[in-house]
């Protein structure tokens, strides 16, 4: 998930806001134009069932320190494969149940997380995550990501800038329970999008946040498919 409407590095864009934006387009700032923002490429209609906040930032800190990450044990005590690893096809909703984005996203067994998902390619691209096991079949993710313009689809920039960094950040965590079958899972999102090149940063201006569910189902091969 990646889209935002804000300018390159805090300038004005032609679309006329100061400063920012691309996983999620930074959406109706007045009453509800929503542009495109994305998770590595999210649909607009997440910004619809987010907030978004215009803060003055109080520093522009170029990588903010992470907080230390627990060992990722990876396989269960059996020596068997943890639930999570695999290819999955996940919907996000809002609370009214509006579907706003469908995700392709893998899991692997070494702690890395990638996907893909419904939004113009300008404005987001595959980009990867991490997520450790948290106990009882459930996972916690963190991906974050830049955020691209668009004139097309998040009215930054120009033609000629397309695909270019809007000069914005945004990271999703997701918290998510895999059943029993380890056949589908479901849980919650949280999404935001702040102001320059570090979306840990806790003193950039945020320009987003949303919280929406999750839910999925896993993929495999199919044989009776095969060539």
């Amino acid at each position: 998930m990646n889209r935002l409407r804000i300018g390159t590095s805090g300038e004005p864009t032609e679309s006329g806001f100061s400063g920012l934006g691309t996983l999620l387009v930074i959406l109706l700032v007045a009453a509800a134009s929503a542009q495109a923002f994305a998770q590595c490429g999210t649909p607009k209609r997440f910004m619809a069932g987010g907030t978004s906040k215009f803060e003055p930032s109080t520093s522009a800190s170029v990588g903010s320190p992470q907080p230390d990450l627990p060992s990722m044990n990876r396989r269960e005590r059996d020596g068997g494969r943890e639930p999570i690893v695999g290819l999955w096809r996940i919907i996000a909703t809002d609370d009214a149940g509006n579907i706003v984005d469908r995700v392709i996203s893998g899991w692997t067994s070494d702690g890395l997380e990638f996907d893909q998902d419904v939004s113009p390619i300008l404005t987001g691209y595959v980009c990867y995550g991490t997520w450790i096991n948290l106990g009882h079949n459930t996972y916690g993710l963190t991906h974050p990501f830049f955020t691209f313009q668009d004139v097309n689809v998040n009215g930054e920039g120009s033609e000629s800038t397309e695909g270019q960094w809007d000069g914005n950040s945004a990271y999703f965590d997701y918290k998510v329970n895999v059943d029993k079958t380890g056949k589908t899972f479901a849980g919650k999102m949280v999404l935001k999008i702040v102001q320059g090149p570090d979306p840990y940063d806790p003193n950039a201006t945020v320009l987003f946040t949303g919280t929406f569910n999750l839910s999925a189902t896993k993929l495999g091969v199919d044989k009776n498919l095969l060539p």
